[in-house]
């Protein structure tokens, strides 16, 4: 099979759920035999070029990487509002550039699928539809209109509470309209969730649920490494603003619930693209530590000892939380967290939604070691049984045969 990936960013490195998901794809597909060939947007907060695919990979596949600017200003944006009925980020993402070097692809190339990654790449269907008879397949990530519903539910400043509201409308529409219209062939989603969503509000295109898949045969605990004890941390992608409120809500309102009964516990904070100013408030003397990006995220997980994932906007699968579970580590989720993820309350994850019941669980898990590493147990046990990245590739090649 010939297949060729539209990426709104670079999959390698891998340094964000997204790009980790396009990753594990592709070498799928790789894996699987096919002919696999990628044409990835390079942007200035996303920067990506041939050099940083492995020489592996190059060697068995094909990259095409477009160089955009997807920057904005308050005009930009005004124009948007007033002269347009596209969400924001559609426009932002449309680029002549990128529509001359698919047009230069296909004109070359033939190709049985091309899929999407993500919504914002929709606006190359009319370009793929006039040069290829190739099925069309929409990965959703997530259902981006419920990203933008939860950021102006949760967001507290007036004017820009009625902006995201705008914008929440501006997606539902766009989202649903290529959903049930004729942009795509079939779709593939990362979360049972997000299927029965779409199909409950009239998808009939044939969709498959193939989440994101581990290489649980690469995941090895090392035996030199111990988790420091009194430790608890946050991993992920920093210039994400759901990851950015979930640690803000985190530090606010359950922070100093667990410290009045472990004052000793150190809260670690990792991801990339953090901002100088996050958190500035907050510092070493209230026992929170801001990593940034760190050289390996599994090595982090592995030297830490509890893992929590507060999330109260997202939309999708959470990959880092999957990834936590494959390396072997007890979780405190909130149930926006597990959406798409099976996990059960007190077997593989602790779930927890309000401040109290979020500080309690940590706080149990901290003091309760047997229960801790039980349940670090199940879910690795739980991330071989649902995410193991061999059956889930076989489980999308199939569908796409």
């Amino acid at each position: 099979m010939r297949i060729l990936f539209l990426c709104l960013k670079p999959p390698y490195p891998s340094h964000d759920g997204a790009s980790v998901v396009m990753k594990v794809n592709i070498e799928s597909f790789i894996d699987a035999g096919c002919e696999v060939s990628a044409l990835v947007l390079s942007t200035q907060k996303h920067k990506g070029t041939l050099a940083d695919i492995p020489l592996k990979i190059r060697q068995k596949a094909h990259f095409y990487f477009v160089e955009i600017n997807t920057s904005f200003g308050l005009v930009s944006v005004a124009k948007n509002m007033l002269f347009s009925s596209l969400p924001f980020h559609v426009e932002r993402f449309d680029k002549p550039d990128v529509h001359a070097q698919l047009r230069a692809i296909l004109q070359e190339k033939t190709f049985d699928v091309i899929q999407l990654e993500g919504l914002y790449l929709t606006s190359y269907v009319p370009t793929i539809r006039a040069l290829s008879k190739a099925k069309i397949v929409y990965r959703a990530h997530n259902l981006e209109q419920e990203i933008w519903q939860r950021q102006a539910a949760n967001e507290p400043h007036f004017l820009k509470k009625i902006y995201l509201k705008n914008l929440a409308k501006r997606h539902e529409v766009y989202e649903w309209g290529c959903l049930k219209g004729d942009f795509y062939d079939a779709i593939t989603t990362l979360s049972p969730r997000d299927e029965a969503v779409m199909q409950q509000n009239g998808v009939s295109l044939p969709i498959l649920t193939a989440s994101f898949g581990v290489d649980i045969s690469h995941i090895t605990a090392n035996a030199q490494i111990s988790p420091e004890k009194d430790s608890i941390f946050f991993l992920g992608a920093m210039d994400w603003q759901p990851n950015i409120d979930a640690v803000t809500w985190f530090v606010a309102e359950v922070w100093d619930k667990i410290r009045k009964k472990l004052p000793h516990l150190k809260f670690y904070i990792a991801g990339r693209n953090m901002s100088p100013d996050f958190l500035a408030h907050k510092n070493e003397k209230d026992n929170i530590f801001k990593m940034g990006e760190v050289p390996d995220a599994q090595v982090f997980m592995q030297q830490k000892n509890i893992m929590v994932v507060p999330l109260l906007a997202g939309g999708g699968i959470r990959i880092k939380l999957i990834e936590g579970m494959a390396v072997g580590k007890a979780i405190v989720a909130s149930s926006i967290a597990l959406e798409g993820n099976p996990a059960k309350h007190n077997e593989a994850v602790m779930i927890a939604d309000s401040p109290q019941d979020f500080a309690d669980s940590v706080c149990y898990l901290v003091e309760n070691e047997d229960f801790s590493q039980k349940m670090a147990k199940n879910a690795q046990n739980h991330a071989r049984q649902y995410f193991d990245n061999r059956m889930l590739a076989q489980k999308l090649l199939d569908f796409y045969l």
